[in-house]
């Protein structure tokens, strides 16, 4: 199984994380994962100006552990990492996964429909009050007060944008832990923002802190360039051929014309002169053709220093019409926005993520992992270059009266995903929303064809092939 989720990480960025279940009863897991781009070609994003080099360039990823699974109410029992922090096993780890724990269990818990505000707050209050109650030997003590600032700003993080959200009546509680916060943190000498300044110090911090404490999920990779035996193959064949065909043509010049004539000496140098073209179009041709089938990059994830997975990654552009039919059906052109699409075409990238994981591999000290998180981060900046000035003025009639409006001109990316597993494969398709100053808006789209059941697909991929057009009735 794949969770799925993407969203816009800031103007320039989108992140798209993926999470790949662990299941400990086998020896290892696959998954592949292949998202499509559908770019406008106004963009004037194609193979001529957007490489291999280019994609991967755009994109930064990382590998975690999921975190594990504990509620609030785990934690203000003391289950989970404040036993072991209490026990003093490993202190630092499992201060830093306290700390993950706990902004995971607060997210969950505020993701219900109807949070009990009350309730929140109470059990927030004891689970400062265990942490702070922890016994810390004096080489704990560096790394525990690290938590605490970490713990600290976790919950003024989300208890700060609840006051806008909940009524007053609740808000006393809210504000008693953010007041004892900031209480707490200037009588440790932690630092707090100060108005009228430009608080970059204290940004710095707790971004600091953020990446130290998270630091705890992260798995080791590295990384290779994928298919490098087989793009000396193909050079090698190419130059091959490419030589038959000098060779070949300057036996038979010798043969028509002579040794030493100016026909023959005319003859060889075309033969040199197209043996170059030759090998360079065929390099290509293979490259294309071929390659396809062949990733390029290769990651290897360690959990300690054995290998616990690979993931291959491959980029290429596709043409429409050898687009996956499902994800043709999927991809639409009946929203009134595309409709430029649907005369100009588009171009189409291609990323494939195949993946293996070796489960018996992946562990977290005594902690339950049920997953590992694949997050990637895709800056946007290259399809920005060729995109028009986004403000655009409009005129309207407030009766006789012409008024002034201000409008954003917006292109559109359309997005599908297609996810492979062991159980199943299913789809979902997004919409990226750009203008030049960034990225506006990704949204999911909810399409009638994606709804099909699979042999309604296979007898829409077959009437294309009829030399007659057949219409099937609407539904």
């Amino acid at each position: 199984m794949i969770d799925d989720s993407v969203k816009i990480h800031d103007n320039f960025q989108f992140e798209v994380k993926l999470g790949y279940n662990i299941e400990k009863d086998k020896k290892k897991t696959e998954y592949q994962v292949d998202t499509y781009f559908f770019f406008p070609k106004s963009l004037g994003i194609n193979h001529h100006t957007y490489s291999k080099k280019d994609f991967f360039r755009d994109v930064q990823g990382f590998i975690r552990y999921k975190t594990p699974a504990y509620s609030l109410d785990d934690l203000a029992k003391g289950i989970g990492p404040l036993e072991k922090l209490g026990a003093g096993d490993d202190f630092e780890s499992n201060t830093k996964i306290f700390c993950c724990i706990l902004k995971s269990a607060i997210r969950k818990y505020l993701e219900d429909k109807n949070p009990n505000m009350d309730l929140f707050a109470e059990l927030l209050h004891k689970i400062i009050e265990r942490y702070r109650s922890i016994p810390v030997a004096d080489k704990d003590r560096f790394f525990y007060s690290l938590g605490d600032e970490d713990m600290s700003l976790i919950l003024e993080s989300y208890c700060f944008p609840l006051l806008d959200s909940v009524p007053e009546s609740k808000q006393d509680a809210l504000l008693s832990i953010l007041q004892n916060e900031k209480k707490h943190r200037q009588e440790k000498g932690m630092p707090i923002p100060k108005i009228g300044e430009s608080n970059d110090k204290f940004l710095y911090r707790k971004s600091i802190l953020k990446k130290y404490v998270s630091s705890v999920l992260y798995l080791n990779t590295t990384e290779d360039k994928e298919g490098k035996l087989s793009n000396t193959v193909f050079s090698g064949v190419a130059a091959g051929l490419a030589m038959v065909f000098a060779t070949g043509l300057t036996y038979i010049a010798m043969l028509r014309f002579g040794d030493f004539t100016f026909a023959f000496f005319v003859t060889v140098v075309l033969g040199y002169v197209f043996k170059d073209r030759i090998k360079d179009s065929l390099k290509s041709y293979f490259k294309h053709k071929l390659g396809k089938n062949i990733f390029d990059h290769k990651t290897r994830i360690f959990s300690g220093k054995k290998v616990a997975g690979i993931i291959r990654e491959g980029f290429d552009f596709e043409r429409e019409d050898k687009v996956a039919v499902h994800v043709q059906l999927l991809r639409n052109k009946d929203h009134i926005t595309e409709i430029e699409n649907s005369w100009v075409g588009e171009n189409v990238i291609r990323h494939t993520k195949k993946i293996i994981l070796i489960n018996s591999e992946l562990k977290l000290k005594d902690y339950p992992i049920t997953a590992i998180n694949d997050i990637s981060k895709i800056n946007i900046t290259h399809y920005l270059s060729k995109m028009g000035e986004p403000k655009r003025q409009l005129y309207l009639l407030d009766g006789n009266t012409v008024i002034k409006a201000e409008g954003e001109r917006v292109y559109h990316v359309n997005i599908v995903m297609k996810f492979t597993s062991e159980e199943k494969i299913f789809y979902k398709r997004l919409r990226l929303v750009l203008n030049r100053a960034g990225i506006k808006a990704i949204e999911e789209v909810n399409s009638d064809q994606e709804s099909l059941p699979t042999r309604d697909i296979q007898w829409r991929h077959l009437i294309k092939k009829l030399p007659v057009k057949v219409h099937l009735p609407e539904k």
